[in-house]
C-alpha cells in the first residue's frame, strides 16, 4: 500500500466517530420515547458507544492521561515568576528615599 492510501484510509476511519455521534444525538429523544425510558438512560447509550464500541471496532479509546510532572513544573514556574516580580517591585519601591517619594507626591 502506498503511504497516501494509508493516510486516506486512516483519515476516513477517524472521521467515522464524529459522524456517528452527529447522527446519534438527534435520535436520542425518539430513542427515549420509543423505549419509554428517561433521557438519562438514553444518554447512557451514547456512553456505551464511546466507551465500548469504539475500542472494540476501531481499537482506540479516549483515556485521559494527566501530565502531572508538566503541571507541577508549570505551577512552580508561575509561583516563581510571581515571587520574582513581587520582589523586584518591592526592591524598586524600597530603593527610593521615603522622604523624596512623599515629597514627589505633594
Amino acid at each position: 500500500m502506498s503511504p497516501g492510501l494509508i493516510v486516506t484510509i486512516l483519515a476516513m476511519l477517524l472521521g467515522i466517530q464524529p459522524v456517528t455521534t452527529d447522527l446519534y444525538l438527534p435520535a436520542l429523544p425518539s430513542l427515549s420515547e420509543s423505549f419509554a425510558a428517561p433521557m438519562t438512560q438514553a444518554q447512557l447509550t451514547l456512553s456505551a458507544l464511546v466507551h465500548v464500541v469504539n475500542p472494540q471496532s476501531f481499537h482506540w479509546t479516549m483515556d485521559l492521561i494527566t501530565p502531572w510532572l508538566r503541571l507541577l513544573a508549570l505551577c512552580t514556574a508561575v509561583v516563581m515568576a510571581g515571587t520574582l516580580t513581587a520582589w523586584l517591585a518591592g526592591s524598586a519601591a524600597a530603593g527610593k528615599d521615603a522622604v523624596l517619594a512623599v515629597k514627589e507626591d505633594w
